[in-house]
Order: C-alpha cells, then structure tokens, then sequence
C-alpha cells in the first residue's frame, strides 16, 4: 500500500485484513515525501530521453512519475503478478525424481550463498522438506561495466521436464498484427524485470522445483526459467493481463511490449492504457531496458517506423559483407552459400559462370569485373526475395549452425530441410579465448550464438536445430557440469528444440558464413611469394645480431621469444613450459596466453611463445615459421616491442638456418626491432658423450625418455642434431633395453595351422588348475579336445604329475576313442616329462609342443576353459569341493551345443548323430532303419559333415588372421642377431622386464626362432623378444 499524498492516511482495520485474506502482497509505507522525491528522481536519471524534444520529454516523466509504482528500482522486492500462477503437470503416477547435486567448486559456495539469500529476501526461494531434487550451477553473465564478473545461478530441470506433460498456449500471429504498425509514427518499447520470478508458482507444483546447496535445501515459490513449460504460461499470463489491448493499441510477445501511436496524443492515451493495466496486474517494468517515443524499433527482425515495416539489415549485413574471394578456396566457400538456393534464382549456372570458370585447373585466378558482377548479382539474390523471405509464425523454423577455428554461422529458415528458405542471416569471428576451443566446443558455441541471435523467433515454440557434428546429437546424454558442453545444453533448456545431424557436404550455405572471415585477414606476403623474390633480391637488415650464449644471458631490456607447440597453447601448458625453459613460477590470465603467439609478461618483460607446429613431437616446417614469424611481427608492432632475443629457430629440427636467417631478415626489414639471435657452443663427440651420459645413466638422470632428456639437456647446452643423437643413445641404452615397458610391441603375423580331416586325427591337451580340493582328492583337470569336431573331455586328476596325466589319458582318451595321430601340449613338465614321452613313443603318436609363454597356438581348448569355469561357478556348492562331479555334466552340455567355428554339435561330428537335452515333451518320432540303410546313411551323412566343417574351420581362421594382422608389427630377426627375451615369470616388479641379449642360432618358420641360452638353445615365439642395439655413439 502506497501513500504518495503529503499528509497522513487513515487505514481501516477490515480494510487491511481483507487485504491480508485476499493476497500474500507485503505492504510498504512511505513515511516522507523524501523517500518518494529520491525515487522519481532516480527514475529519471534511468529513462532514456535523449532523442526527445522538451514537450515529450514532459509528457513521458509525468506519465512514468503517476505509474512510478510498475518500475522495479533498485531495492524494491519483486512482488508477483495477480493474472495468472504457474502449474506442472506430471505424468501419471511418477514418483519424486532426485538427481544427486554436482560437485561445485569451493571457490563458488559464497557467490551461491549470496544469491540464495537475495532469492530468499525476495521471497522467490523458501526452505523445503521436498524428497525431489535438481542439480544447481553457477553459470557466468557478461562483465558489468565496472569490471566484475556477474553469475546467476542454474537449476538443471532435465529430469524434471522429461516427466512433465506439455502444456501449449498460441503465441500471437506476428505477421497479422505487424499490418497494423504501417500508419503509426511513435513507439515504446517495455520490458519486464525478471519477468518470469514475477508469476507465481502454485503451492502444489513447488516441491518439484527443490534444489541443494551447502546450506539446505531449498524450493521456488515462483516461476523460474529452464521449465520447459514456463514460455508458453508466460504468453497466457500477458494475454490475460492485456486482453482487449493486444493488437489495437498494444502488441506482446513474451516479456516485450510495443506501444503505438500515429501522433503524441495517441501514442500517450495508450501507454497510460498499458500501465494502467500493468498497475492492476501488478507486473513490474525494467526501467533501463525500455524505450520511449522512439521512431523507430526493430522488433523480431523487422525494423518498424513511420516509413512502414522493411527487413531488419542486420538479417542480411553478413551475406552483403561478404568479402570478394581472393582463392579458389574462397570461391568454393562463396558458390556452396549460393549454390544451397540455386533453384530459386533465375538463371543461377549462367549468373555463376565467370565465378565457376575461375575453379577450372588450367584457368589462372584473375578477378574479372565481369566475376564482380556476378559476385555483387549472387548477393544480391541472397538477400531479396523469393530466396529471403518473411517468417511464418504457424510454421516450424529451422536454425542452421556451423563453424570453423576463424567464425560461427547460422542460418534461420523455414520449409523442408534441403528447400529451406532463409529468414535471416547471422555470424561473428571468434574471440581470443574461443580461439582455443576444441571443435565440438565450437559447434555447440555455434548453436547458443544462433538461439541468442534468432531468440524472438525460437522462444516458445518447438524447432529444429541442423549440424554438420554428429557428437552434438547426444547432447542431452552429457554428465559433467563443469563441461562447457554441459553448461551450455542447460542454457538451452528453456528451449523447445531437436538437433539433427545434416552432413557437411549438404551445409555449404551456412558453412560459407563460418569461413567468410578467413577471408577478411590482413597477411603479409605470402611464404611462396617470399620464395620467390629471394631468387632475385638480397635482403640486409643490421638490426639482426648473432651471439654464443642462452636466452637467460640476454639482457634484461630484450623480451624473450621461444619455439613452441600449439598443443602447448593452454594456460597450464604455458605455465609448465615457462618453468621448464626460463625456472620462473607463474599463474596466467587465459587471455593472455591465448592466439597466433601466445605471451605472458613478467615484471615487464615479454615471454613469447611462438608456435611453430601442432604437436611437441612433430618436426617444425620453413612456412610454419614464416607464419609464426609474421605473427611475431604483428605482436611487437601492437605492443610496441623494439628488442626481442631467441634462439635460432628450427634447431631442434635440423631446418638450416640460413634460410631461416633470411626469413627474419625479409619479415623484419621496415621495422626498428632489435634482435638478437643466441647461437649454441660447438662441442666434439666426446664432450656430446660425456653430456649424454651424465643426463641419462647416472643416478641425477634417470634414464628418462627421448623428450625429457632432450629438455633437460637444453636448459645447459645446445648442439645442432641434439635430439637424434638423444634418440639414438637411449634406443642403445642396455638398461633402458631390459627395464622398460616397450610402447612398440612386436606381433607377427599369425600362421594359419593345418587342419585335420576327421576326428581324432589332432588332438590338444592342457591342465587346468589348481582348484578347490574335492572330496574325492582332485585338484586338477585334465582336458582334451579334438581339432576337427572340437569333441572336449575333461577329467578330474589329484594331481600333474606325469605318471597321472599319462594314466588319465589312456585311459579316458584311447581306451574310448582310439589313438590320436597327433598331440599338441604345451611345455609344461606333466607334458615334455621322459614318462609322458614313452606312453607317446609307445603308441607311436607324433608328440608337438607349443611355444613358451604362447597359449595362442592351443586357443580353442583354452577358450574352452572359459567355458568350463563359466558352467562350474554356476553350479558348484558353497563350499567348492563338488566340481569334479559336475564335469560330465558341463561336457555334455559343451559337445551338445553348436560350435561357431564349425556350426555342428562336436559330438555329431564324431558319433553321427546328435545329442538331445532329456525332456518329457511329444517330438517327431525318429526314422526306422535296418543295419545296412543305416551304415550307410552314417556313412554319408559324416563323410558330408566332416567335409563341411573342415571347410567353416578354414573359412573362420582365414578371418581371424585377417583381423589380426590388421594389427601386425613383425620384426625382421636372422640368425646371430642379439636378441632380449620377455620375462613372463612376473617374479617381482623390481626385477628386469627382459632377459638378455641373447644370440639367435636357428629359425623355425615364420613364427619361432631357437635362442643360445646358456649350454642350450630354446625355442621362442617372435612375439616374446625384441631386438637388442648395441651401437651406442662414442663412449
């Protein structure tokens, strides 16, 4: 209640409590003219009324001064409106959703705190008992004009939306109501202050709207944003508030109001409408974000004004600044923007001829003034109709996103997606910090420009999002809230929208757009251009001096300048480099670090990074320095550096520096800078030894690898070729050889074995175990199986002793199945044992044995294994000791299943039929024979079967060795070459990684080779050594 009179007012009690009953208003006082004097003058100063004459100046303070109550100023406490609340509606039956709060970082607790407060004294936050929860996010706002950094706080609703029931409510038809504006001379812009706090939430919908913090937990009392159905209660609410205004004296969308009028009189008789009707409503205006009496407005695209409506040149300003194509790139880039609409322009292949004929190999680049008149043709095409067209309020608008490491683009349009027509046009070059994003950091950045940018028309209504990056398309999957990403999909959570992946080659209208500004660089002469007057002229420039020394021994006055990697182009990676190179600890601003050529500054001193490659471990090229060189150029020019020092650049990569030289003296040749280049000591074989040694084999070194000795040395000495000579000791360093984890492992090709024709005839055998002892006293299973049919049998033995493994297998194997021609064991002693050997010799089977250490060569049994375990943690008792009378059971099961090696049952394969599970159903009754129809039906059906799966076996293990090989590193060995074996007994981590050198004296096919080892040789698989190098540089 507010009492602006001079003197005192009586208040009924009734009055009063009524008022109480009737809303939750909080009641304000004005106890002197002096409170209320301060408050208008204050409005005053907010309201712009530059462009006025005195009379309306007049008219407009006295009109905002009667209704100075509808301005939020600063102090006053948001109220809420009285024309509508907010509802969400769930899906039936959903229980409470809690989405555990994201971890903040400590540094954020105050400024969240502060702004809980401020939302709890305005009492849009109360404390809550609520069993639902939302993740909350501080999210920075743009600097103020003080310099401090702003944020608002974000409740991340995705849980929430995705269990509420859409509610639509029809947003105005703009089209019809903008007719109406043609006649109107004068308009004002409102704008409501936190408009969507200022409707409130209805008891019932509060909870759901529950976040933490660190100090409780907390729910809105009115409407927030991020609620997917906040816009469309929004629109109801200022169509309730302002009904019977809408479209005669007033137009509304969302929280934008503009009034209208043919002349001073009419314009004002319906402001006083709208904030009459502003006041009954209780809806409170931003006074510095509205506009008043100006005769002219831009209002969803359109610029409005006493001419009538026309397009708003902003839609259009980036096609028209397109800049003239200097490249066949840009031409490229230029057709595929007006190429996307050719079908809508007459004549389109004849317009783009001079322009196309410029594309051809054998046409030298000349720019015509025919090709600028087809250039200027082209843009304008792209800018009148039928191509730009008015939007349509009824339709669904697409938004067409690209972008590029120089600018973003987007595109607003409507049709079908590949016949969309534009609406409006929009881009912007990126800033220094956005420079170093990664490339899906910068498609997202080109989807919030463009929602920003074309807001009037997306706000509220469902459309689509087009990018040529798929990752965009799980978006909504994203976790981290520290992300960028993540950030930024929560900013387009208020947001009616689908993003569709669309395939670059069919965006080349808005990809032109995020290009166009590659255009737009200045450049110093190019690196070929260089090249060429380098033939015919001789550059001079006595501002360049050479002198033996460091970079550190420079003077004070001279900036330093140093070669790095653009992965290095980070805040952290500059920082670490600093204190390797220069010993100088530092915390950096990102902006200062990031561009062409980073820089940091320490007690006025220039530290710059010039970035000459991609990657540490790339080899740096004449152009990229001449770019980076031409980068530094421009640097001094802007700081206004006259002496820098460096190194000679290229060093570490074996470039010639007289070439380089020659680059310094070309780039630098108008300009007053002083450089001086510092040139490294010349040092013998033996002093490079002697330093090679000290900062690799002694304790202080280390033995560290190729890169970090390489920095390590250059802190001390430099010499041309340092880094391969770095590089060649270590790969010839025996420690280093025997003790370190190879990056590079060996794998040869895989050897296709041979494959049996009928069962039995190869045969593999393994031990597994041991195991829980059982009742029965086993320990160990003793498995078979055949190469063929894959047929497995395992038996249960107390132990691998080679008299017990020998037993099982006569007994169990041949006594059942006959004697196998073949048995392939691997090179346990159960296995190679002399008792094994004779049972061997004696039933006159060829005995094979694998390589050590490779269970490959016997992959099929040991696959089996993984079976057999996977059966036997089924259904082993709690105690482990019944596994022994479980195994028939898992091998019936095993032989009984279809083998994808050979799509047949292993037992079919061996016994002519196949194996049925026991079970009390009807089945087809089998077919009667008499002896001789069924040996022969046998006969046939093995003979057919074996033939089969012999032939599924090849096919499988051709594919296996074609996946396998994918991946092959062989290494090429002969005999007497040394060699280091891998040490697979794992004896403890502080014994060697690999035995050796050893001299190879014999190999075995493709695969194995036989070592020296001691008084013996043994065989080895390739996979298991690796050559040794001996070769070291003086010593």
């Amino acid at each position: 209640m507010l009492n602006i009179s001079e003197e005192l007012k009586n208040v009924n009690m009734s009055d009063l409590n009524k008022i109480l009953y009737d809303s939750e208003y909080e009641i304000y006082t004005v106890e002197s003219t002096n409170n209320h004097n301060e408050r208008i003058e204050q409005l005053r100063k907010i309201i712009r009324t530059d462009h006025m004459d005195e009379n309306e100046r007049k008219t407009i303070y006295e009109i905002c001064e009667r209704y100075n109550s509808i301005f939020h100023m600063e102090g006053d406490i948001l109220t809420f409106t009285n024309a509508g609340t907010h509802v969400i509606r769930l899906k039936q039956d959903q229980p409470p959703i809690y989405r555990r709060p994201y971890r903040l970082p400590h540094a954020q607790q105050d400024e969240i705190n502060a702004q809980i407060k401020k939302l709890e004294d305005n009492d849009i936050i109360e404390s809550s008992r609520s069993p639902w929860n939302s993740p909350l996010l501080l999210v920075r706002k743009k600097i103020d004009n003080s310099g401090k950094q702003k944020f608002r706080i974000v409740v991340d609703f995705r849980a929430l939306n995705e269990v509420t029931i859409n509610e639509f409510h029809p947003l105005p038809n703009i089209t019809e109501i903008l007719d109406q504006l043609g006649q109107c001379q004068l308009f004002s812009v409102l704008h409501l202050s936190s408009g969507f706090y200022q409707i409130k939430l209805e008891k019932e919908s509060r909870e759901l709207t529950a976040f933490s913090t660190n100090q409780g937990h907390w729910h809105f009392k009115r409407m927030i944003q991020g609620m997917k159905t906040s816009p469309g209660t929004f629109q109801r609410v200022m169509n309730s508030a302002l009904a019977g205004l809408i479209g005669i004296k007033c137009l509304v969308y969302l929280d934008d109001i503009i009034v209208y009028g043919k002349n001073l009189y009419d314009h004002n008789e319906k402001l006083i409408e709208v904030f009459e009707r502003l006041q009954t409503n209780n809806l409170k205006l931003q006074p510095d974000k509205c506009e008043f009496l100006k005769r002219e407005c831009v209002y969803l695209g359109h610029v409005i004004s006493e001419n009538g409506i026309k397009p708003d040149e902003k839609k259009v300003k980036s096609v028209l600044e397109f800049p003239k194509p200097k490249t066949v790139k840009d031409i490229k880039s230029f057709l595929g923007l007006s190429g996307y609409y050719r079908k809508f322009i007459d004549s389109y292949s004849a317009i783009a001829k001079p322009l196309t004929n410029l594309l051809k190999k054998d046409i030298k680049f000349v720019w015509s003034e025919e090709c600028q008149k087809s250039f200027d043709k082209l843009k304008a095409a792209l800018c009148s109709k039928p191509i730009l067209k008015y939007p349509d309020f009824t339709k669904p608008f697409i938004l067409t996103t690209d972008a590029s490491n120089k600018a973003l683009g987007a595109i607003l349009s409507q049709g079908e997606i590949g016949q969309d027509l534009p609406i409006s046009y929009a881009s912007r070059t990126l800033n220094k910090s956005e420079n170093n994003y990664s490339t899906t950091e910068l498609e997202c950045l080109a989807i919030i420009f463009g929602v920003k940018q074309f807001r009037p028309y997306l706000y509220g209504r469902k459309f689509i999002i087009l990018s040529d990056h798929r990752p965009l398309t799980w978006l909504f999957n994203l976790k981290n809230p520290l992300s960028k990403l993540a950030r930024w999909r929560i900013q387009l959570e208020e947001y009616d929208y689908e993003i569709r992946y669309k395939p670059g080659v069919q965006n080349s209208n808005v990809d032109a757009l995020s290009r166009m500004y590659s255009v737009h660089e200045i450049k110093n002469e190019s690196y070929e251009e260089f090249l060429e007057k380098m033939k015919t002229q001789l550059i001079t420039n006595n501002n360049i001096k050479e002198t033996i020394g460091t970079l550190l021994e420079a003077p004070i006055e001279y900036h330093i300048v140093s070669e790095i990697a653009k992965q290095y182009n980070l805040t952290s990676g500059i920082n670490y480099e600093i204190k390797q190179k220069f010993g100088i600890k530092t915390f950096l601003p990102v902006s200062k670090v990031i561009g062409d050529t980073p820089y940091v500054i320490q007690n006025n001193r220039y530290i710059i990074f010039l970035v000459t490659k991609n990657r540490d471990r790339q080899r740096s090229t004449y152009e990229n320095i001449y770019i980076a060189l031409v980068n530094l150029k421009q640097l001094c020019e802007e700081n206004k550096l006259n002496k820098i020092a460096m190194n000679k650049l290229g060093f570490n990569d074996d470039l010639e520096w007289d070439k380089i030289r020659s680059m310094l003296r070309y780039i630098f040749r108008n300009t007053k800078i002083e450089i001086i280049v510092c040139t490294s000591i010349e040092y013998s074989e033996e002093e490079k030894a002697i330093i090679l040694k000290q900062f690799h084999d002694s304790k202080l070194g280390g033995h560290l690898g190729v890169n970090k000795t390489v920095k390590r040395i250059q802190k001390q000495f430099r010499w041309k070729g340092m880094k391969n000579d770095v590089k060649k000791y270590i790969k010839n360093c025996t420690s280093c050889q025997v003790n370190k984890i190879s990056n590079r492992h060996v794998k040869q090709p895989m050897a296709i074995t041979s494959t049996s024709s009928k069962p039995f005839e190869k045969i593999f055998l393994d031990i597994v175990g041991p195991l829980p002892t059982t009742l029965s006293s086993n320990n160990y299973i003793l498995t078979m199986q055949d190469d063929l049919s894959k047929y497995t049998l395992g038996v249960p033995i107390p132990n691998h002793q080679a008299n017990t493994v020998a037993e099982a297998f006569v007994i169990h194997f041949v006594c059942v199945h006959g004697i196998p021609g073949t048995i392939l064991t691997d090179q346990g002693t159960d296995f190679l044992s002399k008792t094994f050997t004779e049972v061997c010799k004696l039933l006159k089977i060829n005995k094979i044995n694998t390589s050590p250490f490779r269970p490959q060569t016997n992959g099929g049994l040991e696959r089996s294994h993984r079976t057999l375990a996977e059966y036997l943690r089924h259904y082993v008792d709690k105690n482990l000791n019944n596994w022994d009378h479980l195994l028939p059971y898992a091998f019936f099961v095993y032989n009984s299943t279809v083998h994808t090696s050979t799509n047949y049952q292993p037992y079919a394969l061996v016994y002519g039929r196949t194996l049925e599970i026991p079970i009390k159903l009807k089945s087809e009754p089998e077919p009667q024979y008499n002896y001789d129809d069924y040996l022969y039906d046998l006969k046939q059906s093995m003979q057919v079967s074996h033939k089969l799966a012999r032939e599924k076996l090849i096919e499988n293990k051709v594919k296996s060795k074609e996946r396998y090989d994918k991946k092959e590193n062989p290494v090429d060995i002969h005999v007497k070459d040394l060699v280091l074996l891998k040490d697979n007994t794992h004896r403890n981590k502080l014994n060697s990684l690999w035995l050796g050198p050893y001299e190879v004296i014999e190999i075995i096919g493709d695969e194995n080779i036989v070592i020296q080892r001691g008084r013996r040789g043994i065989t080895v698989h390739k996979n298991n050594v690796k050559r040794y190098h001996n070769d070291k540089i003086n010593e």
